[in-house]
């Protein structure tokens, strides 16, 4: 049976569900011979009303939704109010992408594959990859993460600054860059600035992604 067809019998089947229930309910309050064949007809269309309320459910799940990277439940084919968008939540879709384009974040610093694919990634998507990248490798706190940051081509984290710079975030580019620019790099007061301002690249991440929700 194709889509169409399937919600117009959930359609018909909710709508004759309500209307049996309503009929038998009416019927129930002006029969007055038994008042045990009166709580038989309540208790019937109050099932039947039950019925009538879950294939109208099933009928809503059936409504083609054009899902949002975010937002989307693919469990109930909804996409769920941004004011309830978590920080794991975008965390975890964010994760998803990062594994398309490199095994590892470490490769993602490392490999230069930032500009590699710098046309492949949609513009309203690269200051969600930057706050990401910068807030994981201060979650991570490890040094292998801080080698990193050492390691990483001047063009990769030209790449990070510019997305956050997208966003406006003009002097969090110009630290990072700054950062970078030391010869050589120091670890210790790259940890300490990225550390400080984890919980502001935190909030920043999922502030970005809720302000510009439809866009995803």
């Amino acid at each position: 049976m194709d889509q169409k067809k399937t919600k117009l019998l959930l359609l018909s089947a909710t709508a004759a569900s309500v209307l049996f229930a309503i009929g038998i309910f009416i019927f129930g309050v002006v029969y007055d011979n038994s008042s045990f064949a009166k709580a038989v007809l309540f208790v019937a269309s109050f099932v039947l009303l039950l019925i009538g309320v879950e294939l109208g459910y099933f009928f809503l799940l059936s409504r083609e939704v054009k899902p949002n990277y975010f937002l989307f439940n693919s469990s109930f084919n909804i996409n769920i109010n941004p004011e309830k968008l978590t920080f794991d939540t975008v965390d975890k879709k964010v994760n998803k992408i990062l594994a398309g384009f490199a095994k590892s974040e470490a490769k993602i610093w490392t490999d230069g594959v930032l500009e590699n694919n710098r046309s492949a990634i949609a513009r309203e998507m690269r200051p969600v990859i930057s706050y990401k990248l910068l807030f994981d490798m201060a979650e991570s706190d490890s040094e292998a993460a801080w080698k990193c940051f050492v390691m990483a081509s001047q063009r990769t984290v030209d790449c990070i600054a510019e997305g956050v710079a997208q966003n406006g975030d003009i002097q969090l580019a110009a630290a990072i860059r700054q950062l970078k620019a030391a010869n050589p790099v120091n670890m210790k007061q790259t940890r300490e600035f990225l550390i400080s301002n984890k919980p502001y690249i935190k909030k920043k991440l999922l502030n970005y992604v809720r302000e510009n929700i439809e866009k995803f």
